[in-house]
């Protein structure tokens, strides 16, 4: 039988505040400033434990333009000196990266952390590696600058979201509330100086975080994914490469 991934359903502030023990909430209300910073704390204490599936944006993609290596994938103006692809991303964290694909040509880029120097990128081509930086997220770059339309895909990790409102959306998933709901417990005992509780809620807390990646381990790739043997793989170029163009 095939194992269910949990999926993702809304889940706001005040669910959480909701749920804290009762407790705590006999000393501080339900709509707390202190409750939504400990649920803001939790969040991201969670989303940073792992690079989860639920903050994967879906497939995304767009095609080069003959002599361009400088790609716009957000929204609004466009920066000198790159090409606006219409993706309008608002936020991107991070590029996954095994999901960079020239499908065009049927093949997984590689990434390179500096733009590539050397006589084989001066002249245009069917894109070999590609290019993100944190610093430009809005900026996509494609090596070398191609030489035809081609078919680029990837796939981004989310931005994490703060909380600050108890309408505001948890980037968890419903199924782990009660994750969550531990969490904040465990930081109000701490703020109330309840030992007993505090330890309590420590355990469940990462006992909690421990089968999220139970869950969300047991099939990396979404159960739909059979990697090729490996005697069977060949490499049509290297996934690295040094700032002087050399494999």
């Amino acid at each position: 039988m095939p194992i269910i991934v949990p999926a993702v359903n809304t889940l706001t502030v005040q669910n959480i505040l909701d749920c804290a023990s009762q407790d705590a909430r006999s000393v501080l209300p339900t709509n707390s400033s202190v409750l939504i910073d400990y649920t803001n704390r939790i969040s991201l204490d969670l989303l940073r434990h792992s690079r989860w599936r639920f903050v994967l944006s879906g497939v995304q993609s767009f095609t080069t333009t003959i002599g361009e290596d400088a790609y716009f994938i957000g929204s609004g103006a466009a920066p000198g000196g790159s090409t606006d692809v219409n993706l309008d991303i608002t936020n991107i964290r991070s590029i996954k990266m095994d999901s960079v694909f020239d499908r065009t040509n049927e093949r997984r880029l590689g990434m390179t952390e500096e733009a590539p120097l050397g006589t084989f990128f001066d002249s245009n081509g069917q894109p070999k590696l590609w290019r993100f930086d944190q610093d430009t997220p809005t900026i996509f770059n494609i090596y070398p600058a191609a030489d035809a339309a081609y078919s680029i895909q990837f796939r981004y990790y989310e931005s994490f979201t703060q909380l600050d409102d108890v309408s505001d959306e948890l980037q968890i998933p419903a199924d782990y509330k009660d994750v969550v709901c531990a969490g904040v417990n465990w930081l109000t005992a701490k703020f109330l100086r309840v030992e007993e509780d505090v330890k309590h809620w420590s355990t469940v807390y990462m006992l909690g975080k421990q089968q999220i990646v139970k869950d969300y381990n047991l099939f990396p790739r979404n159960g739909e994914y059979i990697s090729p043997d490996v005697a069977s793989v060949t490499t049509q170029f290297p996934l690295t490469i040094d700032t002087a163009g050399n494999f």
